[in-house]
Order: structure tokens, then sequence, then C-alpha cells
């Protein structure tokens, strides 16, 4: 699948939200088909760098081979910006690295060798890649020779640009190889432009017109996609195939769904249409167009059930969907695209220092909420509830304690009051010992004091005033050890 990429930006302000994706009709095609497991490969030019990189890595997420990529230096990519407020979009391509290709920059007869006997090879590539450039066509040209030599069989998405050129250039470009492709894939528009080039004339019913310009053209089959949507969003899509001796078509059974982007849908129908053309060659059995047709259908409504180019679709809710939905409608609901839906992370966002404690408090909350049936968790909410019942003074808390927390309360508060208890018991006893002690002391005192008094007395026989004055004196101070 040989094609540009490009960046691509939803938003023209740096004020709003802007989703940066990968894209590149070739580059979706090629993911879309390594998302449901089958090999696909990408042929383009890549500048080195981060910008080169970033496309790399999606291609390689994707599981896209992408050995044959050249990388060249002091270059660019194209960009490609969605002006949502305008309903249009901006192109910038002419610097890209794959504008500036050289002619027979790539060695086709040994990309599209075969790699063994039950190597069965489909190349795609679409309108695009030839408008990017003189050398980008004459390298495409150069390959669709090749292929076709090789028995390759080819698919193009005609896929019409107006911002690329006119749709006369596209088709001059386009007339020498039509006996080697086989389809083409037109949209309504390219299909009424090409009519009027070839004046066929406007028919009621663009089937007709369909039918005609085939004839007209002599050589592949010509496919459709077709959309109609109502009032509330509700999408019907279904598409039809003229191989020239019948219109096939999955109008009975369309795919019904609300798409939350509208991108990416024309790439993933190509991948659903050549994973069952794939599988029809490795069986060697005849293609089943509708059954063919609903896959394609299928592939591009689930692609549009994501944001951005590449479809994230798995081959497992791709079979699901085929077979839950066989022959009859198929409306998507979102409880049968839940594992879709989960896939998609979304886009990290800084935040400040705030949120930052506010989320790690709220992580915290969470954990012990998860404990509370745990050990460690009765461990916390107890503490919880001590704290509450310590600042509100609720008596409301003891209640939201457990029995045995009730038990352990009580059992701790009868020993608190025993303990109690007993210290004013060896208080008292201590304050009794201690009084008879001062007794005894007291009364050790009176005998030393009556005994020196009869030894003034002897001694003071001729001092009566000075004897009657002690006597009076140790009088009083018995009375007052007594009185102590």
């Amino acid at each position: 699948m040989p094609g540009e990429s490009f960046l691509k930006g939803d938003r023209p302000s740096g004020v709003l939200n802007t989703i940066l994706s990968v894209g590149g009709d070739e580059h979706n095609v090629a993911v879309a088909v390594a998302r449901i497991g089958r090999e696909a490969s990408w042929i383009s030019i890549l500048p080195t760098g981060p910008i080169g990189d970033i496309i790399l890595r999606t291609g390689k997420q994707a599981g896209v081979d992408q050995e044959n990529v050249k990388l060249v230096n002091k270059e660019d990519v194209g960009l490609f910006f969605t002006i949502q407020e305008e309903k249009r979009v901006h192109y910038q391509r002419g610097n890209s690295a794959w504008a500036k290709q050289k002619v027979g920059e790539f060695d086709w007869a040994t990309l599209f060798k075969s790699r063994g006997p039950h190597d069965k090879i489909w190349l795609h590539t679409t309108g695009i890649t030839p408008m990017t450039g003189d050398n980008p066509a004459k390298n495409w040209s150069d390959a669709l020779n090749v292929a076709h030599g090789l028995g390759i069989p080819i698919s193009m998405d005609f896929n019409h640009r107006k911002g690329l050129g006119p749709l006369s250039v596209l088709w001059e470009l386009t007339k020498p190889h039509l006996k080697q492709l086989k389809v083409i894939i037109l949209s309504q528009d390219s299909l009424t432009g090409l009519s009027e080039i070839l004046g066929i004339a406007p028919k009621e019913d663009w089937r007709d017109s369909l039918a005609e310009l085939q004839k007209k053209l002599g050589g592949p089959s010509l496919a459709l996609c077709s959309k109609k949507r109502d009032d509330s969003n509700v999408q019907d899509r279904f598409s039809v195939i003229y191989d020239g001796t019948k219109l096939w078509s999955s109008e009975e059974q369309p795919v019904t769904h609300e798409p939350r982007d509208d991108l990416g849908g024309g790439s993933a129908w190509a991948a659903g249409f050549i994973d069952f053309s794939c599988e029809a060659l490795e069986k060697k059995a005849a293609v089943d167009e509708v059954k063919r047709l609903r896959r394609a259908d299928l592939m591009a409504a689930l692609c549009q059930e994501t944001i951005g180019d590449h479809s994230i679709v798995p081959r497992k809710l791709l079979s699901e969907m085929e077979t839950k939905h066989e022959g009859k409608r198929a409306p998507l609901v979102d409880e049968d695209l839940s594992s879709l839906h989960t896939s998609i992370k979304p886009q990290k966002v800084k935040k400040d220092k705030k949120d930052k404690k506010d989320k790690k408090k709220k992580d915290k909350d969470d954990d012990d909420s998860d404990e509370s049936g745990s050990e460690k968790g009765k461990k916390k909410d107890k503490k919880k509830d001590k704290k509450k019942k310590k600042n509100k003074d609720d008596d409301d808390d003891s209640e939201s304690e457990s029995e045995s927390d009730e038990s352990d309360k009580k059992d701790k508060k009868d020993k608190k009051k025993k303990k109690d208890k007993d210290g004013k018991k060896k208080k008292a006893k201590d304050s009794d010992s201690e009084s008879d002690d001062d007794e005894e002391e007291s009364g050790k005192k009176d005998k030393k004091k009556k005994k020196d008094k009869d030894g003034k007395k002897k001694k003071n026989k001729d001092s009566d005033s000075e004897s009657e004055s002690d006597s009076e004196e140790s009088g009083k101070k018995k009375g007052k050890g007594k009185k102590d």
C-alpha cells in the first residue's frame, strides 16, 4: 500500500481542545487490515525525527510491516486540518517528504516479489497519491504496471480531493491503468463527475449511472458506498458493486448506527473489502459479493464508533457482528460494542497540585473503604469513630461501634474504676500511718520537754519567777503539742 501519511489537527485554535491524529488513506487501510490479523505492508517516505517517529509508532502498534518506509533528513510530513465551524478541511502537502520523492525511488519488482508459493499479495492504492506531485504520479504509475505484470490484483479508491487538483487531471492519470485495476471504489460525487466527463446522461437512479459508467470503462468493477442519515444522526450504510454482468447490493441489509466520528469510514470499508477478497483467494473460492459488501460495511461503521482515522476493530468483534446480523439489518448498539469503546483511552491532561492532592485524598478514602472488611480497615474505622466522638461529642457515635468494641470499652472502664478505688484505699492507709507517726513523735517531744522542765526546776530552785515562766512556757508548748 504505497502512499503518504500526515498529521491531522482537529481544531484551528490552541485555546480549544485539539486532537492530534495520524492519517493517510493507504496508511489507514494498512492499519485496519493489520488490526483484524492479516499481514499488511506500507510503503512510503517519512522524515527523520519525532514527527516521523510518531507515524512509525502508530503503524508498529497496529502490526503494520514498515520495513520499506524510507527515512530522509530535513523534511516534513503533510498536514490536514478539519475546520469544523466551516465544515471543510485544509491540506498542507507540498513540502512533505513524500511530495519531494525522486523518480525511481522504489524498486517495485523487489517489493512486490512473492515470499512463498502460497503468499497472496493484494495492492491497494488511491487517487490521492498521484495528485501529490509529478514524481509521486510517475512512481505510482510504475507501481501499478509492475504489480499487474506480476499478476497482483489491484484495488483503487478513486478518492478525488478538490484541494489537490481537478477531477479531470485524476481521470487522465487513471485512464492508462483501467485494464490493470480489479475494482475502483467511487463516491457519489466522483460518480457524477466522471459521468459528466464521459458524456453519460444523468439517470434518476444513480445505480443505473454506475452500471453505464462501468460498461463505458470496459474494465474494472465499480463499487460505491452509500450513506443515509436522519435528523437524529442515525445512519444507514450500504454499498453496491457492478462487475459488468450484475449489480450486487447490501441495501436490503444495511448497517445502522450513530457515528461518533465521520472520519476513517472509507479506508475501513476498503480494508473489509480487501480482507474478504484475500480470504476467497486463499480458499480458491468464488466471491460471495453480498457478503463481501456486508463485511466492508461493518468495518466502516465499526471504525466510526471510535475517534480518529485509524480503525481499532478486532477480528473477533467483526466476526461476531457478521454472525449475529447475517442476512438482515445490522443495528450497532452499545451493548455489543463495549469491548470496542472501553479500549479507547482518554488523553492525559496535566493537572495542578491541588487536583493531585484532591485525587490523592480521594484514592486514600477509596482505599480505606476497600479495607473496611479487613482487620486493618476495622482499626482505621475505630480510630475515625473515636476522633468523631472527641470533636463532636455525639452520642450517636457510640451506637455505630460494634458490640465487641463496646464490650472492650466496658472492660477497660471497669478496670480503670477498680484501679482508682485501690489507689484511694492505699492513699487512705498511707494517711493513717502518717497520723500515727505524728502522734508518736509528739509524745516523745512532750516527755523530753517534761524532763527538761524537771531539770530546770532542780537547777533553778532559787529563781522562782524563771521557774514559773518556764513552767508556763512549757505548758503552752505542751498544750500546743496536744493540739497538733
